[in-house]
């Protein structure tokens, strides 16, 4: 028996479910795709990694304007992979 249905993971869905336990009730959470909705997975965060990794390449790029000779080669499979661009689902079941 729950307390509570949530439908929808985002940050409201998953965060209410975890007041909800904190004040000693129960939810189940009801989501069609992944926990933490669109900015975790799709929008915000992933977005925000890859402007890094764009950041860091135009600095490279003009590196030789202050005496610097740099070369580098872009893996975007290695820039997907970084912590921040994937959502820990780490304690959610």
């Amino acid at each position: 028996m729950y307390d509570a249905i949530i439908i929808g993971a985002g940050p409201g869905g998953y965060s209410c479910a975890i007041e909800i336990a904190v004040l000693g009730g129960r939810a189940a959470v009801i989501e069609k795709d992944k926990v933490g909705g669109t900015c975790a997975n799709y929008g915000c965060i992933p977005t925000k990694s890859l402007i890094n990794s764009v950041s860091l390449i135009e600095e490279l790029k003009q590196a030789s304007r202050k005496g610097i000779e740099a070369t580098f080669t872009l893996d975007f499979g290695k820039i997907m992979k970084k912590p921040y661009c994937r959502y820990d689902r780490a304690g959610m079941e």
